[in-house]
Protein backbone atom coordinates (compact mmCIF):
# COMPACT_ATOMS: atom_id res chain seq x y z
CA UNK A 1 0.00 0.00 0.00
CA UNK A 2 0.91 3.98 -0.51
CA UNK A 3 2.45 4.91 2.76
CA UNK A 4 0.91 8.11 3.83
CA UNK A 5 2.93 10.81 6.14
CA UNK A 6 0.81 13.22 8.33
CA UNK A 7 1.68 16.68 9.47
CA UNK A 8 0.33 20.05 10.20
CA UNK A 9 0.99 23.52 8.73
CA UNK A 10 0.36 26.83 10.76
CA UNK A 11 0.37 30.16 9.63
CA UNK A 12 0.70 32.66 12.37
CA UNK A 13 1.73 36.26 11.94
CA UNK A 14 2.83 35.22 8.34
CA UNK A 15 5.53 32.79 9.63
CA UNK A 16 4.99 29.14 8.02
CA UNK A 17 5.75 25.88 10.42
CA UNK A 18 5.59 22.74 9.42
CA UNK A 19 5.59 19.79 12.24
CA UNK A 20 5.29 15.90 11.93
CA UNK A 21 4.28 13.31 14.53
CA UNK A 22 6.71 10.97 13.41
CA UNK A 23 9.48 12.07 11.03
CA UNK A 24 10.21 15.52 10.22
CA UNK A 25 9.52 15.47 5.92
CA UNK A 26 7.75 13.00 3.66
CA UNK A 27 10.50 9.86 2.54
CA UNK A 28 10.42 8.65 -1.25
CA UNK A 29 7.21 6.88 -2.17
CA UNK A 30 5.16 8.67 0.79
CA UNK A 31 1.89 10.68 0.22
CA UNK A 32 1.62 13.29 1.95
CA UNK A 33 -1.64 14.35 4.05
CA UNK A 34 -1.12 18.03 5.72
CA UNK A 35 -3.53 19.78 8.26
CA UNK A 36 -3.19 23.58 7.04
CA UNK A 37 -4.00 25.73 10.47
CA UNK A 38 -4.12 29.43 11.39
CA UNK A 39 -4.35 30.98 14.49
CA UNK A 40 -8.16 29.93 14.66
CA UNK A 41 -7.50 26.75 14.34
CA UNK A 42 -7.95 23.81 11.30
CA UNK A 43 -8.73 24.82 8.32
CA UNK A 44 -8.66 21.84 5.64
CA UNK A 45 -6.81 18.49 4.64
CA UNK A 46 -4.80 18.50 2.10
CA UNK A 47 -2.85 15.94 0.02
CA UNK A 48 0.15 15.62 -2.29
CA UNK A 49 0.97 12.75 -4.29
CA UNK A 50 4.07 10.85 -3.81
CA UNK A 51 7.29 13.33 -5.00
CA UNK A 52 5.10 16.60 -5.15
CA UNK A 53 5.17 18.00 -1.72
CA UNK A 54 7.16 20.85 -1.54
CA UNK A 55 7.37 23.58 1.60
CA UNK A 56 6.26 25.95 -1.54
CA UNK A 57 2.96 23.77 -2.07
CA UNK A 58 2.28 24.30 1.48
CA UNK A 59 3.06 27.95 1.69
CA UNK A 60 0.92 28.63 -1.58
CA UNK A 61 -2.30 26.56 -0.17
CA UNK A 62 -2.01 27.99 3.35
CA UNK A 63 -2.22 31.37 1.58
CA UNK A 64 -5.45 30.88 -0.02
CA UNK A 65 -7.47 29.14 3.26
CA UNK A 66 -5.88 31.19 5.68
CA UNK A 67 -8.25 33.75 7.44
CA UNK A 68 -7.34 37.61 6.46
CA UNK A 69 -7.27 38.45 10.53
CA UNK A 70 -5.38 36.64 13.24
CA UNK A 71 -8.82 35.90 15.57
CA UNK A 72 -7.94 36.77 19.48
CA UNK A 73 -7.23 33.52 21.26
CA UNK A 74 -10.01 32.45 23.74
CA UNK A 75 -8.80 32.13 27.22
CA UNK A 76 -9.91 30.57 30.23
CA UNK A 77 -8.96 31.00 34.01
CA UNK A 78 -7.96 27.85 35.82
CA UNK A 79 -5.33 25.54 35.94
CA UNK A 80 -4.57 22.17 33.46
CA UNK A 81 -3.62 18.74 34.64
CA UNK A 82 -2.50 16.37 31.91
CA UNK A 83 -2.80 12.93 32.26
CA UNK A 84 -1.38 9.56 30.52
CA UNK A 85 -2.65 6.10 31.77
CA UNK A 86 -0.62 3.47 30.69
CA UNK A 87 0.61 -0.09 31.97
CA UNK A 88 3.25 -2.20 30.98
CA UNK A 89 4.26 -0.27 27.52
CA UNK A 90 7.35 1.71 28.10
CA UNK A 91 8.41 2.14 24.85
CA UNK A 92 4.98 3.91 23.58
CA UNK A 93 4.84 5.81 26.58
CA UNK A 94 8.63 7.25 26.59
CA UNK A 95 7.11 8.79 22.62
CA UNK A 96 4.28 10.65 24.54
CA UNK A 97 6.09 11.95 26.99
CA UNK A 98 8.55 13.69 24.77
CA UNK A 99 5.68 15.16 22.74
CA UNK A 100 4.35 16.64 26.39
CA UNK A 101 7.98 17.76 27.19
CA UNK A 102 7.45 20.47 24.11
CA UNK A 103 4.02 21.32 25.11
CA UNK A 104 4.15 25.08 24.38
CA UNK A 105 1.99 26.11 27.63
CA UNK A 106 -1.54 25.40 29.85
CA UNK A 107 -0.28 22.40 31.46
CA UNK A 108 0.06 23.17 35.41
CA UNK A 109 1.50 18.99 35.70
CA UNK A 110 1.61 15.60 33.95
CA UNK A 111 0.82 12.58 36.05
CA UNK A 112 1.03 9.14 34.73
CA UNK A 113 -0.76 6.64 36.37
CA UNK A 114 0.99 3.36 36.25
CA UNK A 115 -2.19 0.82 36.43
CA UNK A 116 -1.42 -2.31 37.95
CA UNK A 117 2.12 -2.57 37.66
CA UNK A 118 3.85 -5.83 36.98
CA UNK A 119 7.35 -4.21 36.28
CA UNK A 120 9.44 -1.09 36.47
CA UNK A 121 9.10 -0.20 33.24
CA UNK A 122 6.56 3.00 33.59
CA UNK A 123 9.03 4.08 36.43
CA UNK A 124 12.07 4.22 34.62
CA UNK A 125 10.41 5.76 32.39
CA UNK A 126 9.10 8.32 33.99
CA UNK A 127 12.27 9.13 36.00
CA UNK A 128 14.11 9.82 32.62
CA UNK A 129 11.79 12.18 31.69
CA UNK A 130 11.91 14.07 35.33
CA UNK A 131 15.86 14.10 34.75
CA UNK A 132 15.15 15.68 31.33
CA UNK A 133 13.38 18.49 33.30
CA UNK A 134 10.15 17.23 32.05
CA UNK A 135 7.49 18.22 35.17
CA UNK A 136 6.01 15.09 35.12
CA UNK A 137 4.85 12.20 38.48
CA UNK A 138 4.22 9.02 38.67
CA UNK A 139 1.23 7.30 40.17
CA UNK A 140 0.27 3.91 40.69
CA UNK A 141 -3.28 2.48 40.75
CA UNK A 142 -3.16 -1.16 41.73
CA UNK A 143 -6.54 -1.93 40.90
CA UNK A 144 -6.77 -2.93 36.86
CA UNK A 145 -8.82 -0.81 34.85
CA UNK A 146 -8.64 2.43 32.60
CA UNK A 147 -11.81 3.92 34.46
CA UNK A 148 -10.09 3.51 37.95
CA UNK A 149 -6.80 5.38 36.24
CA UNK A 150 -9.05 8.17 35.34
CA UNK A 151 -10.64 8.20 39.07
CA UNK A 152 -7.03 8.07 40.47
CA UNK A 153 -5.43 10.83 38.37
CA UNK A 154 -9.07 12.92 39.31
CA UNK A 155 -7.94 13.00 42.93
CA UNK A 156 -4.39 13.16 42.81
CA UNK A 157 -4.29 16.96 41.17
CA UNK A 158 -6.07 19.89 42.37
CA UNK A 159 -6.13 21.40 39.09
CA UNK A 160 -9.34 22.78 37.53
CA UNK A 161 -9.29 20.62 34.25
CA UNK A 162 -7.71 17.36 33.59
CA UNK A 163 -7.24 16.42 30.54
CA UNK A 164 -6.37 13.32 29.21
CA UNK A 165 -4.69 10.87 26.22
CA UNK A 166 -3.32 7.64 25.54
CA UNK A 167 0.51 6.25 25.61
CA UNK A 168 -0.03 5.48 21.93
CA UNK A 169 -1.22 9.14 21.28
CA UNK A 170 1.44 11.71 20.38
CA UNK A 171 -0.38 15.28 21.81
CA UNK A 172 0.84 18.39 19.16
CA UNK A 173 2.59 21.09 21.16
CA UNK A 174 -0.40 23.56 21.04
CA UNK A 175 -2.76 20.65 22.75
CA UNK A 176 -2.88 22.08 26.27
CA UNK A 177 -3.66 25.51 24.74
CA UNK A 178 -6.36 24.25 22.95
CA UNK A 179 -8.11 22.35 25.29
CA UNK A 180 -8.42 25.37 27.74
CA UNK A 181 -9.50 27.50 24.51
CA UNK A 182 -12.26 25.05 24.25
CA UNK A 183 -13.45 25.40 27.43
CA UNK A 184 -13.88 29.22 27.16
CA UNK A 185 -16.70 28.45 24.03
CA UNK A 186 -19.22 27.78 26.62
CA UNK A 187 -19.67 29.21 29.77
CA UNK A 188 -21.28 25.65 30.87
CA UNK A 189 -18.51 23.45 28.91
CA UNK A 190 -17.99 20.62 31.06
CA UNK A 191 -15.19 18.57 28.52
CA UNK A 192 -14.04 19.58 25.40
CA UNK A 193 -12.55 16.65 22.78
CA UNK A 194 -10.51 17.21 20.11
CA UNK A 195 -9.03 15.94 16.85
CA UNK A 196 -7.25 12.60 16.49
CA UNK A 197 -6.01 12.07 13.44
CA UNK A 198 -3.28 9.36 12.43
CA UNK A 199 0.63 9.89 13.02
CA UNK A 200 0.90 7.53 9.81
CA UNK A 201 -0.33 4.78 7.56
CA UNK A 202 1.95 2.54 6.88
CA UNK A 203 0.45 -0.81 7.29
CA UNK A 204 -3.13 -1.84 5.38
CA UNK A 205 -4.73 -2.56 9.14
CA UNK A 206 -3.51 0.99 9.73
CA UNK A 207 -5.36 2.45 6.96
CA UNK A 208 -8.77 -0.17 7.43
CA UNK A 209 -8.44 1.28 11.33
CA UNK A 210 -8.88 4.58 9.92
CA UNK A 211 -11.65 4.04 7.74
CA UNK A 212 -13.55 2.56 10.52
CA UNK A 213 -13.41 5.67 13.41
CA UNK A 214 -12.58 8.61 10.97
CA UNK A 215 -11.21 10.40 14.12
CA UNK A 216 -9.88 12.92 12.29
CA UNK A 217 -12.66 13.80 9.27
CA UNK A 218 -14.74 16.94 11.16
CA UNK A 219 -12.39 19.70 11.63
CA UNK A 220 -15.01 22.42 12.60
CA UNK A 221 -15.43 23.31 16.37
CA UNK A 222 -18.96 22.48 17.56
CA UNK A 223 -20.83 23.19 21.45
CA UNK A 224 -23.61 19.90 21.94
CA UNK A 225 -25.83 21.09 24.23
CA UNK A 226 -28.81 19.02 25.38
CA UNK A 227 -31.11 22.28 24.84
CA UNK A 228 -30.32 21.56 21.26
CA UNK A 229 -31.11 18.13 21.37
CA UNK A 230 -33.23 17.80 18.01
CA UNK A 231 -31.35 19.43 16.25
CA UNK A 232 -28.56 16.53 15.36
CA UNK A 233 -28.91 14.16 12.86
CA UNK A 234 -27.58 11.51 14.86
CA UNK A 235 -29.01 9.61 18.00
CA UNK A 236 -27.76 12.37 20.59
CA UNK A 237 -26.13 12.11 23.09
CA UNK A 238 -26.60 8.42 22.97
CA UNK A 239 -24.33 8.14 19.88
CA UNK A 240 -21.12 9.37 22.03
CA UNK A 241 -18.86 8.15 19.18
CA UNK A 242 -19.56 11.71 17.21
CA UNK A 243 -18.46 13.64 20.38
CA UNK A 244 -14.74 12.53 20.18
CA UNK A 245 -12.33 9.63 21.89
CA UNK A 246 -11.00 8.95 24.79
CA UNK A 247 -7.77 9.38 23.24
CA UNK A 248 -7.84 13.02 23.65
CA UNK A 249 -10.37 14.84 25.98
CA UNK A 250 -10.68 16.99 29.34
CA UNK A 251 -12.86 17.01 32.03
CA UNK A 252 -13.87 20.13 34.51
CA UNK A 253 -12.62 18.21 37.42
CA UNK A 254 -15.16 19.68 40.26
CA UNK A 255 -18.20 18.14 37.53
CA UNK A 256 -16.45 14.75 37.01
CA UNK A 257 -16.07 14.15 40.70
CA UNK A 258 -19.36 15.60 41.18
CA UNK A 259 -21.00 12.90 38.62
CA UNK A 260 -19.13 10.07 39.94
CA UNK A 261 -16.21 9.77 37.86
CA UNK A 262 -16.14 6.54 35.56
CA UNK A 263 -18.03 3.70 35.87
CA UNK A 264 -15.08 1.32 36.70
CA UNK A 265 -16.87 -1.75 35.07
CA UNK A 266 -16.04 -0.20 31.57
CA UNK A 267 -12.70 0.44 30.06
CA UNK A 268 -9.64 -1.35 29.03
CA UNK A 269 -8.74 -3.88 31.19
CA UNK A 270 -12.04 -4.98 32.02
CA UNK A 271 -13.96 -7.43 30.74
CA UNK A 272 -15.97 -5.09 28.76
CA UNK A 273 -12.69 -3.60 27.39
CA UNK A 274 -13.89 0.20 26.85
CA UNK A 275 -16.84 2.24 26.76
CA UNK A 276 -15.76 4.24 29.87
CA UNK A 277 -15.31 7.42 27.49
CA UNK A 278 -18.06 7.43 25.29
CA UNK A 279 -20.77 6.95 28.19
CA UNK A 280 -18.63 9.71 30.80
CA UNK A 281 -19.39 12.20 27.33
CA UNK A 282 -22.99 10.98 27.39
CA UNK A 283 -23.66 11.26 31.17
CA UNK A 284 -22.22 14.58 31.01
CA UNK A 285 -24.81 16.08 28.43
CA UNK A 286 -27.38 14.15 29.80
CA UNK A 287 -26.84 16.49 33.11
CA UNK A 288 -27.24 19.74 31.37
CA UNK A 289 -23.54 20.87 30.82
CA UNK A 290 -21.87 21.46 27.40
CA UNK A 291 -19.33 19.72 25.65
CA UNK A 292 -17.29 21.70 23.32
CA UNK A 293 -15.37 19.82 20.40
CA UNK A 294 -12.16 21.57 19.83
CA UNK A 295 -10.22 20.97 16.58
CA UNK A 296 -7.20 22.41 17.60
CA UNK A 297 -6.92 20.63 20.25
CA UNK A 298 -4.61 17.74 18.93
CA UNK A 299 -3.90 14.57 19.57
CA UNK A 300 -1.74 12.46 16.79
CA UNK A 301 -2.38 8.51 17.28
CA UNK A 302 0.01 5.13 16.72
CA UNK A 303 -3.07 3.16 14.94
CA UNK A 304 -1.82 -0.48 15.28
CA UNK A 305 0.02 -2.10 12.34
CA UNK A 306 -0.54 -5.99 12.57
CA UNK A 307 -4.50 -7.25 11.21
CA UNK A 308 -4.28 -9.13 14.10
CA UNK A 309 -4.46 -6.15 17.00
CA UNK A 310 -6.32 -4.48 15.08
CA UNK A 311 -9.08 -7.80 15.34
CA UNK A 312 -8.65 -7.37 18.87
CA UNK A 313 -9.00 -3.87 19.06
CA UNK A 314 -12.31 -3.98 16.92
CA UNK A 315 -13.56 -6.88 19.37
CA UNK A 316 -13.60 -4.90 22.21
CA UNK A 317 -14.83 -2.00 20.36
CA UNK A 318 -18.06 -4.29 19.43
CA UNK A 319 -18.23 -5.36 23.81
CA UNK A 320 -17.78 -1.57 24.41
CA UNK A 321 -20.77 -0.79 22.70
CA UNK A 322 -23.16 -3.58 24.09
CA UNK A 323 -21.62 -2.26 27.46
CA UNK A 324 -22.75 1.53 27.06
CA UNK A 325 -26.08 0.64 25.70
CA UNK A 326 -26.69 -1.26 29.10
CA UNK A 327 -25.22 0.83 31.48
CA UNK A 328 -27.58 3.84 29.70
CA UNK A 329 -30.49 1.59 29.26
CA UNK A 330 -30.32 0.66 33.11
CA UNK A 331 -28.94 4.22 34.29
CA UNK A 332 -32.00 6.67 32.02
CA UNK A 333 -34.75 6.59 30.65
CA UNK A 334 -35.01 3.27 28.80
CA UNK A 335 -37.67 3.94 26.22
CA UNK A 336 -35.41 7.32 25.39
CA UNK A 337 -32.59 5.14 25.10
CA UNK A 338 -33.61 2.22 23.51
CA UNK A 339 -35.38 4.93 20.71
CA UNK A 340 -32.13 6.65 20.45
CA UNK A 341 -30.18 3.13 19.98
CA UNK A 342 -32.62 1.48 17.49
CA UNK A 343 -31.71 4.30 15.55
CA UNK A 344 -28.37 4.07 16.25
CA UNK A 345 -27.98 0.83 14.85
CA UNK A 346 -29.57 1.88 11.67
CA UNK A 347 -26.98 4.21 11.17
CA UNK A 348 -23.99 1.44 12.28
CA UNK A 349 -25.10 -0.98 9.48
CA UNK A 350 -25.09 1.71 6.97
CA UNK A 351 -21.58 3.18 7.87
CA UNK A 352 -20.39 -0.88 8.10
CA UNK A 353 -21.89 -0.92 4.40
CA UNK A 354 -19.72 2.09 3.62
CA UNK A 355 -16.38 0.37 4.89
CA UNK A 356 -16.99 -2.68 3.41
CA UNK A 357 -17.94 -1.02 0.03
CA UNK A 358 -14.23 0.82 0.68
CA UNK A 359 -12.63 -2.46 0.43
CA UNK A 360 -12.18 -3.31 3.98
CA UNK A 361 -12.10 -6.76 4.67
CA UNK A 362 -15.30 -8.31 6.10
CA UNK A 363 -13.59 -10.33 8.81
CA UNK A 364 -13.15 -6.64 10.35
CA UNK A 365 -16.87 -6.07 10.35
CA UNK A 366 -17.29 -9.88 11.68
CA UNK A 367 -15.06 -9.75 14.51
CA UNK A 368 -16.92 -6.38 15.63
CA UNK A 369 -20.37 -8.00 15.65
CA UNK A 370 -19.20 -10.54 17.48
CA UNK A 371 -17.78 -8.43 19.89
CA UNK A 372 -21.06 -6.74 19.86
CA UNK A 373 -22.96 -9.99 20.66
CA UNK A 374 -20.64 -10.85 23.57
CA UNK A 375 -20.87 -7.72 25.03
CA UNK A 376 -23.88 -8.24 27.40
CA UNK A 377 -22.24 -11.03 28.96
CA UNK A 378 -18.48 -9.40 29.55
CA UNK A 379 -21.16 -6.33 31.19
CA UNK A 380 -22.51 -8.85 33.56
CA UNK A 381 -18.89 -9.97 34.66
CA UNK A 382 -17.45 -7.05 35.16
CA UNK A 383 -20.32 -5.30 36.77
CA UNK A 384 -20.21 -8.28 39.51
CA UNK A 385 -16.98 -8.69 40.21
CA UNK A 386 -16.75 -4.68 40.08
CA UNK A 387 -19.53 -4.98 43.05
CA UNK A 388 -18.71 -7.75 44.84
CA UNK A 389 -15.44 -8.86 43.35
CA UNK A 390 -12.14 -8.85 45.10
CA UNK A 391 -11.70 -5.38 43.43
CA UNK A 392 -12.73 -3.04 46.62
CA UNK A 393 -13.43 0.54 46.14
CA UNK A 394 -10.72 2.59 48.32
CA UNK A 395 -12.04 4.93 51.14
CA UNK A 396 -11.65 8.36 50.18
CA UNK A 397 -12.55 7.63 46.47
CA UNK A 398 -15.86 7.56 44.77
CA UNK A 399 -17.12 5.14 43.11
CA UNK A 400 -18.46 5.50 39.50
CA UNK A 401 -21.90 6.24 40.52
CA UNK A 402 -23.54 2.86 40.11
Amino acid sequence: MERVWFAAARCEAGIVSIAAPKRDFPEAGDRARVLLMDASGPREWCEWAAGEFTVAAVHEKLARVARPAIQAENTVSGSLAVVVCTRERPALLASCLECLARLSGGAAEIIVVDNAPQSDSTDRVVRAAALRGVPVRRVVEVRRGLSRARNRALHETECDYVAFTDDDGLPDPDWARWVLAGFSRSEDAALVTGLVPPAELTAPAQAWFEERLRWSRTIEPCVYTIRRKGSYPWPFPYGAGHFGTGANFAVRRDIAIELGGFREFLGAGTRTQGGEDMEMFSRVVLAGHDLVFEPGAIVWHQHRPAEEDLKRVLFGYGKALSAVFLTNFIKGDRREVLKQNIQGLRNLIAERRLVLENGSPPMLVLVEIAGVLYGPFAFALERAASRYGSWRERPGVPGPGR
